[in-house]
């Protein structure tokens, strides 16, 4: 019987509930395995019971929107980053990071809802708690850009590179807003940058071709074009 039960993760978890229905703890373990098993739709119910046994855990919401914007449940995953930030920060001392992740995972839910007032908003509450994650300052700054205000994008795009010169979205962000205030120098040294450290990177090629076809540079977005097909074969020369 014991080696049954280790057999998974998902039959050990499911076990230890069992011995222990009243606990949080197994029903978390429980709920991630049968993620991983790709069982979306139990885990968010599993999640759901373990927070009823730990509602002060505040993992357990961001892991229950996760869930739920996996599975297209946008405004269950609103209503659960909600009651994890409703959490009183008495019942327990939570790092940063935490609510930090809380107010990211409201803020893209947002985004997918195209609620772009609303997402930038909960990715600056992110930022003031976790101001050292490029990411956020990269997702805050493409919400501006959705918002026609791409001169406060472009400082955020610059902070993001800052913390990570090497991940070429920033590149690519930098040069859609660097394209955004007509700046198309500035712009295709950003996608260019991006293509290098990502030559299979085909947005970057396709950014690059609208940018040199701008330029008069006809050969240069000739060849960024062909690249672009190569990686993306549905690629029309759109622009950043």
């Amino acid at each position: 019987e014991r080696n049954m039960v280790w057999q998974s993760e998902l039959s050990l978890w499911s076990d230890a509930v069992a011995k222990a229905p009243d606990m949080a703890r197994p029903r978390f373990q429980l709920a991630e395995a049968q993620a991983s098993a790709g069982n979306t739709a139990a885990a968010v119910q599993t999640m759901e019971q373990g927070l009823q046994r730990d509602p002060s855990f505040l993992v357990g919401y961001v892991r229950l929107g996760q869930l739920c914007k996996d599975q297209g449940r946008l405004a269950e995953a609103v209503a659960a980053y909600a009651r994890g930030l409703k959490v009183p920060a008495q019942d327990r001392p939570a790092p940063q990071l935490q609510r930090a992740a809380l107010w990211a995972g409201l803020a893209e839910t947002l985004r997918l809802m195209e609620d772009w007032e609303g997402s930038r908003q909960a990715y600056q509450q992110a930022l003031a708690l976790a101001p050292d994650q490029a990411d956020l300052y990269n997702n805050t700054g493409n919400v501006l850009q959705e918002l026609q205000r791409p001169a406060e994008a472009l400082i955020l795009h610059q902070r993001a590179l800052q913390l990570d010169q090497v991940d070429p979205r920033t590149w690519v962000n930098l040069g859609s807003a660097h394209f955004a205030l007509r700046d198309l120098g500035a712009a295709r040294q950003a996608f260019a940058r991006a293509v290098e450290l990502d030559p299979r990177f085909g947005l970057a090629w396709s950014n690059l071709a609208v940018v040199e076809e701008q330029l008069g540079e006809h050969q240069a977005a000739a060849e960024a074009r062909q690249q672009a097909a190569q990686l993306n074969p549905g690629f029309r020369g759109r622009q950043p």
